[in-house]
């Protein structure tokens, strides 16, 4: 997978939100912070290696937080740019009005694939870029039905 260029602060998950209720992950970093909440009905979970992990019919939502090396609120410069690696494991929608808010959805197929995130940390004329990666996981769901399959057997 690929991973942010060099000389960015790169980092995974540090809470998640479950059931509407902060639960921590990883501790903080020093750039922006992933948060997310599981869409309607779906559960996530993550991995011991700050991997989020949802159902091929799952998703999640997600939003930054730009915070200083020491973890106190900060801003950013512009709009972030959200991108997904691999498109066909996973849909993203920004938020119109926030975009420091997006929406993750399995696109069907199971598989590995990660949600990056950069913005612009000078508020003056220059760039700093700085960059948020969050590994996913999309699982196979619970059975829903069953196909039966048939041979017909030679007479």
């Amino acid at each position: 997978m690929d991973r942010a260029a060099p000389g960015m602060n790169v980092f995974n998950i540090i809470n998640i939100y479950e059931n509407g209720q902060e639960q921590p992950c990883l501790p903080p970093a020093d750039a922006l912070e992933f948060w997310f909440q599981g869409l309607e009905g779906s559960s996530i979970r993550i991995k011991g290696d700050g991997m989020l992990l949802i159902t091929d019919t799952g998703g999640a939502r997600l939003s930054i937080k730009p915070v200083t090396a020491a973890g106190n609120p900060a801003k950013v410069d512009g709009v972030p740019i959200w991108t997904v690696a691999d498109p066909s494991l996973l849909r993203l929608e920004v938020d119109a009005e926030n975009p420091l808010l997006a929406t993750i959805h399995a696109a069907g197929p199971v598989g590995t694939t990660q949600v990056n995130v950069q913005a612009d940390a000078d508020l003056g004329e220059g760039v700093r870029a700085i960059a948020g990666v969050l590994d996913v996981q999309i699982e196979a769901g619970e059975a829903v039905s069953l196909d039966i399959g048939a041979e017909v057997l030679p007479q």
